[in-house]
């Protein structure tokens, strides 16, 4: 019971800084018009943030084998994605992201070795973000998306990813559309609000049969109210026989929704940028 007190207690100025960005977050949003409206169906993205043993220590092997399963879902229903990979994970397991990349999906940051970064002074943040980029530039990937470990950011970092040419930034957040967050050399920074995931197994102990209705509802209720909405997953998360049976129920039922789009989040923005009247691809 102390223990639980004393972590409570701890993490209370996390949340009250969480809940302060939160509400930051819906103003800036709300000085901006949905940047999708008229741009045909509502889009979904999925994502996974891939972090191997630099999240959670031994599960590198797991990892790296869910990824392969779930590519093999992927294929079977043709939804292509965004896999956010940490840059050390991507240069332990280059075959990894070699297959994900050739399977038609993005690769984007999830970090250098998934340290919070929200809790590094400026400098040690900026060599983050810039070793990120050289990592990934060995393996001859230009990445230009990123997505914050914990999903933990601050406004330092934004600045940092507008001026490395990042193009869009997906983090935790209730807003109902993408939007501008900073412009740098490669255009604007757009942030894309991630609206659910799959840390509810293990947060609250959910079963599989109830995510996956609280991913259809998710979907669902965006579709309905014409908006674009991201769900994230965690390979680590997924790894069970009955988590990843869901998860394929779930990718199946998505590929056939008659009233969403899914792209990756890259291809999100190709959307937003097009030019009004512009055609648009409707695989990515």
């Amino acid at each position: 019971m102390l223990h639980q007190l004393k972590r409570r207690l701890l993490a209370a100025p996390e949340r009250l800084r969480r809940r302060s960005q939160a509400k930051v977050s819906a103003a800036v949003c709300a000085r901006y018009s949905d940047p999708l409206a008229g741009r045909g169906k509502p889009l979904v993205t999925t994502f996974f943030d891939v972090e191997g043993s630099y999240a959670m220590p031994g599960m590198q092997s797991a990892c790296i084998t869910t990824v392969e399963k779930i590519l093999e879902i992927q294929a079977a229903v043709g939804i292509r994605s965004t896999y956010n990979v940490v840059a050390q994970l991507a240069l332990d397991a280059p075959d990894m992201v070699a297959h994900i990349l050739a399977d038609g999906h993005e690769v984007a940051s999830h970090s250098l070795r998934h340290r919070v970064l929200s809790k590094l002074r400026e400098t040690e943040l900026r060599q983050d973000v810039l070793a990120t980029k050289r990592a990934y530039k060995t393996l001859g990937i230009d990445i230009d998306g990123h997505r914050s470990p914990q999903s933990s950011w601050n406004d330092t970092l934004m600045q940092q990813l507008a001026e490395q040419g990042f193009r869009w930034n997906a983090e935790d957040g209730k807003e109902p559309y993408p939007y501008p967050l900073a412009h740098g050399p490669a255009g604007t920074l757009w942030r894309m609000p991630v609206r659910d995931d799959d840390w509810q197994y293990e947060a609250s102990g959910l079963k599989p049969g109830d995510m996956l209705r609280r991913w259809q509802d998710v979907v669902n209720a965006h579709a309905d109210r014409g908006q674009y909405a991201a769900i994230g997953f965690h390979p680590w998360v997924e790894r069970y026989d009955k988590r990843l049976s869901v998860f394929k129920d779930f990718m199946v039922w998505l590929s056939e929704h008659p009233g969403v789009e899914s792209l990756p989040f890259s291809k999100v923005v190709e959307r937003i940028e097009l030019p009004v009247g512009g055609a648009a691809s409707a695989h990515g």
